[in-house]
């Protein structure tokens, strides 16, 4: 028997059921819609971040614009999400976190009752706070 017009659903009105996600995992607002993980040997990723540099983006910006390009579909569809480098630290907190590790390399010296070693880190910690500290009192 023959199916009527009536039996027969409309498909290209129906809505596709939503895609269920795993509970607990929120739903990423970052337009990028697909993660996948590439694996590479340490002198092609060092090749990478310096070209990364180079351009002023992120690793895996310039990765999802080398590959819109080699696929042709444009590299703006590759730049559309670049996110901007970090800027580099300042000399300021370069030298406060030089200054907490010479602190945490005291606690060690005193744990192995080396008096010697604990005044140089902590001589040392001075040298590198002090200037810091000079330059904020004067602002």
């Amino acid at each position: 028997m023959e199916p009527i017009l009536s039996d027969i659903k409309d498909t290209a009105t129906e809505q596709p059921a939503p895609v269920k996600r795993a509970a607990g995992r929120p739903r990423s607002e970052s337009p990028l819609e697909v993660r996948t993980g590439i694996r590479m040997d340490q002198g092609l990723y060092d090749a990478v971040v310096a070209a990364a540099r180079r351009d002023g983006i992120t690793v895996g910006a310039w990765i999802r614009h080398q590959l819109a390009a080699h696929v042709g579909i444009g590299a703006e569809a590759g730049r559309r999400i670049q996110a901007p480098l970090p800027p580099p630290p300042r000399a300021e907190t370069v030298a406060i976190a030089a200054a907490v590790r010479e602190l945490a390399s005291v606690n060690a010296a005193i744990a192995l009752s080396d008096t010697l070693a604990a005044k140089a880190c902590v001589e040392r910690a001075r040298e590198l706070l002090i200037p810091i500290l000079w330059k904020h009192a004067r602002r």
